[in-house]
């Protein structure tokens, strides 16, 4: 019922996309294979949610949240005011969001997710692309999701600010957020 944040969601997609992968090539039982690719599909969907709530491409959340549960206590903050400036004037190290996509409006995501839970995210996605490609009985669909989600955090990620600095962790909010930047450049 709490949070699902980077750096835990994703080891634990990781964890999902090892073991389907070990119980397909030692040939398991196919009622417990199915289950684990269930669960693989599940978390290839909870990652892309990571992405997609947060309304710009190549941006992730740091962590989200479904409002219907219970322990969900989060006051959401517009990623604009009337005038258009950014919410909080001052970048936080997370606030929390409404869904800017649309799709997920009984989830609330946190913002200005950190190195660390980008790696997190990172691993899983790179756990279950690995584990997945070329396995047909995975959904095709997730999986090019999967791929364009990744794609997207790379091209961000590519960015060269007016600094010169590259691998800088942008925001919906169009800021960076707080602990993705290289303040010394060196990377």
């Amino acid at each position: 019922f709490q949070k699902v944040a980077g750096s835990y969601a994703g080891a634990g997609a990781a964890a999902d996309a090892f073991r389907y992968g070990t119980l397909r090539d030692e040939g398991a039982d196919c009622d417990e294979l199915a289950a684990a690719r269930a669960q693989l599909h599940a978390a290839m969907d909870a990652m892309h949610r990571a992405v997609a709530i947060t309304g710009v491409r190549g941006v992730i959340a740091r962590g989200y949240q479904r409002r219907d549960r219970p322990g969900f206590t989060q006051t959401t903050t517009p990623l604009f005011d009337a005038m258009g400036h950014p919410l909080p004037a001052e970048k936080t190290n997370g606030t929390w969001r409404d869904d800017q996509s649309g799709l997920y409006p009984e989830y609330a995501w946190e913002d200005s997710v950190s190195r660390d839970m980008l790696i997190g995210w990172v691993l899983g996605m790179a756990a279950a692309w690995e584990v997945s490609e070329g396995d047909d009985t995975i959904d095709a669909t997730r999986l090019a999701t999967l791929r364009d989600d990744a794609s997207a955090i790379a091209h961000m990620l590519a960015i060269v600010s007016p600094e010169g600095h590259d691998l800088e962790i942008h925001d919906a909010d169009g800021r960076i957020t707080e602990e993705g930047v290289d303040a010394d450049g060196d990377g």
